[in-house]
């Protein structure tokens, strides 16, 4: 794909919003996350760190959501956002929260596991307490059974990390079906359409988006282009940001390479 890291950012932040496009009334809910996202991009870009603070008070899912700013400025130091997160714990609901972390790395990298993720999943060692349930996932993904199915087979609390994962794993690179899909599951919430939307506007990017929604979010769009800018320029460690332009720079996410200009010089 070759997408810029600044636009797979872009992607991650406006498509976790799309969900208030299908159910108006989730708008108080996806804008006060939105709002939390803000706090954390602004944090980071100032001092490349961000504490979610009181993460005991939150579910997996939610932390899962709220943590998006560290997944992806952290995205190839997986230990940073495990610290910041609490997720050294390793119990069960934590567990949840690490296998979306590394969804998230592993979309921006370009790893296309599709339908084997969790597979894939069942090599990283601090899930192991989680090898019964990716053997379970993998084996309903392989006998094309459909999502309905998965939810009693799931943890109550962190189910919705793994509806939201096997979602994105069964059309990774379309994100309007992906989402779509996601909001038309008959126990849809905001929670899972904005975890859905996160990973995949994280693979795809902002390019992605169908234009109409771009349209309807576009208030959010300008909202983030400061933040993300900034959190970009610190990132890539950039000191002189007035002399960079990060939305034509051709820095990709670590583990990427990125497609060289060939324009002259």
């Amino acid at each position: 794909m070759g997408y810029s890291l600044l636009l797979r950012w872009q992607g991650s932040l406006l498509a976790a919003s799309v969900g208030k496009l299908f159910y108006p009334q989730w708008q108080p809910q996806i804008e006060k996350w939105s709002n939390h996202y803000y706090q954390g991009v602004t944090t980071l870009a100032q001092t490349e760190q961000w504490e979610l603070s009181g993460w005991q008070q939150y579910s997996a899912s939610e932390l899962a959501l709220l943590g998006l700013p560290l997944f992806l400025f952290f995205s190839d130091q997986p230990q940073q956002w495990e610290q910041q997160i609490g997720t050294q714990q390793q119990n069960s609901l934590q567990q949840g929260v690490i296998a979306y972390g590394l969804g998230i790395q592993w979309a921006m990298q370009e790893q296309r596991f599709g339908k084997s993720l969790f597979e894939h999943l069942l090599h990283y060692s601090a899930l192991a307490n989680s090898h019964p349930l990716l053997k379970t996932l993998q084996l309903f993904y392989n006998q094309g059974k459909p999502l309905k199915e998965f939810q009693s087979q799931l943890p109550r609390d962190c189910h919705q990390i793994w509806l939201a994962l096997s979602c994105f794993a069964t059309t990774p690179d379309e994100l309007a079906l992906t989402v779509k899909r996601a909001a038309s599951y008959p126990a849809t919430t905001p929670l899972l359409t904005s975890l859905v939307g996160a990973i995949a506007g994280v693979h795809n990017s902002v390019s992605a988006i169908p234009i109409p929604w771009r349209y309807h979010l576009k208030k959010e769009q300008q909202q983030w282009k400061q933040p993300l800018e900034e959190m970009f320029a610190t990132w890539s460690g950039s000191y002189q940001r007035a002399q960079m332009n990060p939305r034509l720079s051709a820095i990709a996410p670590a583990g990427v390479i990125q497609p060289r200009n060939h324009q002259p010089y």
